[in-house]
């Protein structure tokens, strides 16, 4: 009668936490490109007109664009940028075939309110909306997915691409004219880039009444972080960026979809220097909103404890993944798989938004110091919550390694080759990317068969997986995926309470593949 065995379990190896990594990608503070400053930093902000991209409904030169992004990944950066129509102070984005089609362009200058004089443009002309559509189609169809950039903020609509057009909006008793933007055109913007967009990021300005949210791949950003952005409950204005959240039902949005923003400019000289009154509280802010990225120019400038301060405050942005465990066990050379489980959570404020096909992480296994093997995983980062629960990932080599001792490490690749490492917040991370979480030693086995096990038989029954064999076999059970269920060397073996799909390898050979219900 065969005896039965209690599975074995692998072996548990607790990973030592550390201080978090400074500088990951595609978080923290920003400042524009066309500079490189020592404040640690992955991304790089910039602004381009329409007009410098697209020469007709169906003609379009991407050279700028490219420029642009090419510098920015040049120096190992993810870029986030918006077009526009509208700058103040700046030559009119908008194209000139556009501009020739009956378009009407209302003249201003607001050096004060504004920084300049411009053309605001007739947003509800139906040539000029229908230029944006082919626009941002032709601008997904070539960039989504793009390694290069981190988010896209929608931009096109309003003053700066900031969808609004104050001073002159709904409110007319300061004796200015109304231009505000028709809430069609907002809806029709905003569908085109859900449309165009489903692996890179976009954020816009701020949720606009008459449209719906509910099902939008959309992020947002604050651009007058830390002066209106609580909400009243947090002690904020009644037309606070996360009031204007809470009111359209968007108070949760930060779980799919990315929070940014730029830090209200007047403000940033003195927020990280002990603030103003015009402060809002920043870590009231980060609380409240999840932000993950954050424009600010000055940190290009900031010196000693202010400059300090505003590192600590970029790295409380976004995500913060901490390796808590591994679970894998010393093998043999005749062993034909290693198995091996990761246990991570999200100590930080915001998820990390991209998924394995742009951001993988990838497990190797060294010897000596030298990679002798890696593999790209399935795993998705997207998974672990920023709640601090721990997530489980499982992955198995289907090789067999020779003798010696080996070490296992992880990292995450960052899709631009010099592009910033990703830390892990474990006390072993490496300059390198790499994280090691435990060495596993190949020995050979005290007795193995040269062929597969004469006689070996295999039975189930209910729950129950017999293994009888005449003598002594080096067995291995694994589900489908790869976990281990059982190591070891028996002839005669019963387990229990198995998982749904088994891979039973003796001596080396697959001998059942088997499908349980």
């Amino acid at each position: 009668m065969a005896t039965a065995l209690t599975l074995q379990a692998m072996t548990w190896r607790p990973q030592d936490a550390g201080p978090s990594w400074s500088g990951n990608p595609l978080k923290g503070m920003l400042a524009y490109d066309f500079s490189d400053y020592s404040f640690p930093h992955s991304l790089e902000w910039f602004y381009l007109p329409v007009s410098d991209v697209q020469q007709s409904l169906t003609s379009y030169d991407w050279t700028a664009l490219e420029r642009k992004l090419n510098a920015i990944a040049g120096r190992g950066h993810q870029a986030v940028f918006r077009f526009y129509y509208d700058y103040p102070g700046e030559p009119t984005g908008i194209p000139q075939f556009v501009r020739d089609n009956h378009l009407t362009l209302r003249p201003y200058n607001e050096p004060d309110a504004l920084g300049g004089s411009g053309l605001c443009p007739d947003y509800g002309n139906e040539f000029f909306v229908q230029s944006m559509e082919a626009f941002i189609a032709a601008f997904g169809d070539r960039y989504d997915g793009d390694g290069r950039i981190g988010y896209i903020t929608i931009g096109l609509l309003g003053f700066w691409g900031e969808w609004h057009n104050w001073p002159y909006d709904e409110d007319t008793s300061d004796g200015k004219p109304d231009w505000s933007v028709p809430t069609s055109t907002f809806r029709r913007v905003l569908d085109a880039f859900q449309s165009a967009f489903s692996v890179t990021k976009i954020c816009v300005r701020e949720p606009k009444g008459g449209i719906s949210y509910s099902g939008r791949h959309v992020g947002f950003h604050d651009d007058s972080f830390a002066y209106a952005t609580l909400s009243q409950a947090s002690g904020g204005q009644s037309w606070s960026f996360w009031q204007k959240m809470k009111n359209a039902g968007l108070s949760q949005v930060w779980q799919t979809e990315a929070i940014g923003g730029e830090i209200y400019p007047p403000l940033q000289n003195v927020l990280f220097a002990g603030g103003s009154g015009e402060c809002q509280d920043w870590n009231r802010c980060v609380s409240e909103t999840h932000p993950t990225w954050m424009l600010c120019e000055q940190i290009k400038y900031y010196n000693g404890q202010t400059r300090q301060k505003a590192i600590d405050a970029s790295v409380q942005m976004g995500y913060d993944l901490q390796v808590t465990a591994s679970y894998f066990d010393d093998i043999t050379t005749a062993d034909p798989w290693f198995p091996l489980t990761i246990q991570m959570r999200n100590i930080g404020v915001a998820p990390f938004y991209y998924g394995p096909d742009l951001w993988p992480v990838v497990v190797a296994v060294r010897q000596n110091g030298t990679v002798v093997d890696q593999t790209v995983t399935p795993w998705d980062l997207r998974t672990v919550a920023a709640d601090e629960q721990i997530v489980t990932f499982d992955y198995t080599w289907h090789r067999q390694f020779p003798q010696g001792t080996y070490e296992v490490c992880i990292k995450v690749q960052n899709p631009l080759p010099n592009g910033n490492v990703l830390g892990f917040a474990n006390a072993r991370q490496e300059n390198s990317g790499w994280l090691p979480v435990g060495s596993f030693t190949v020995s050979r086995p005290s007795s193995v068969s040269d062929v597969p096990a004469a006689g070996m038989e295999y039975r189930f029954s209910g729950n129950l997986l017999q293994l009888d064999a005449p003598q002594e076999h080096s067995v291995g059970v694994y589900t489908l995926s790869g976990k281990c269920l059982y190591q070891g060397r028996t002839g005669q073996l019963t387990l229990e309470s198995f998982e749904t799909v088994l891979l039973v390898v003796v001596d080396g050979e697959c001998l059942k593949l088997e499908q349980k219900h």
